[in-house]
């Protein structure tokens, strides 16, 4: 039998990069503002993205659909960078009020959950996330592993942080987190 063992005293808030790698939202949309907020969650560019997020949120999309998701997404993104967690909480809400299954507004708010202590959301809308195949799936599977680790789910967590490393082998994240396991067995 092998026992799954993880150090302790390390802090998870050294992983501040993480909702960077969920940029960019699933579409490129060919007008001037949408296109600079969509490159600004690609090329994680907060303070000026946002804003170039937020005009484009109010003079270029539509009172739903695709576009105003993706907008919402991005905006969420940056904010996260920004650790602004409630504003992009909320920009997450609204484009899963328009597209409740939409895979990034999924993992963006499980981003969200996870950064503020909600272990048990984050890991379910990670799940979640995976069901409707988000453009990282290695994102997913870290975050629901950080989260499963943090409600004291050692086994679910390592073989989420496994995965996720094997989904993304050139991705030092979730190497990193698994070094603070130490598997034995017994």
């Amino acid at each position: 039998m092998k026992t799954i063992i993880v150090a302790t005293g390390l802090s998870l808030a050294a992983l501040g990069a993480v909702p960077a790698s969920a940029a960019p939202a699933w579409m490129n949309y060919n007008r001037e503002l949408t296109h600079a907020c969509y490159d600004a969650a690609a090329l994680r560019q907060s303070p000026d993205g946002i804003k170039d997020c937020n005009s484009a949120i109010i003079f270029e999309t539509t009172t739903g659909g695709e576009e105003r998701t993706a907008n919402l997404v991005n905006r969420g993104i940056l904010l996260l960078l920004a650790n602004k967690n409630a504003d992009a909480g909320r920009d997450f809400d609204e484009a899963l009020s328009i597209d409740p299954r939409q895979p990034e507004a999924l993992l963006g708010k499980a981003i969200e959950q996870w950064q503020t202590g909600n272990s048990g959301t984050a890991a379910r809308l990670a799940s979640e996330s995976l069901q409707y195949n988000p453009r990282r799936p290695a994102v997913a599977y870290l975050i629901r592993g950080l989260a499963n680790e943090q409600q004291g789910q050692l086994r679910a967590a390592y073989q989420d942080l496994q995965t996720a490393q094997r989904l993304e082998p050139g991705w030092q994240e979730p190497a990193l987190q698994l070094q603070r396991y130490h598997v034995v067995s017994r």
